[in-house]
């Protein structure tokens, strides 16, 4: 059974409800599927061709990926900022 990528954008609003200017937010991810593939590196279950992929999987596409990260950001007090999150997966899952 083929199972096809399918790609989500999720749009996170932010809020800044306090009375200083917010200058540093910081996105962590976690999923399964990075968990599972790091495991299987780290206790050497994949061969060659596996290891090769998983890495390339995980450093060239990420499961949550947030769009212009290198960008500074600032949200001064009573204001809003949307961030764009991507995700990637597997439908069906």
């Amino acid at each position: 059974m083929f199972l096809s990528l399918n790609r989500t954008l999720i749009r996170l609003t932010l809020e800044n409800i306090s009375s200083q200017p917010i200058d540093f937010i910081k996105l962590t991810f976690k999923d399964s599927l990075t968990d599972q593939s790091e495991k299987m590196l780290s206790e050497g279950d994949a061969d060659l061709v596996q290891t090769y992929e998983i890495e390339a999987d995980l450093e060239e596409r990420p499961v949550f990926f947030w769009e212009h990260a290198d960008q500074p950001i600032s949200i001064p007090p009573g204001a809003q900022q949307t961030l764009s999150i991507r995700c990637l997966g597997k439908l069906g899952w």
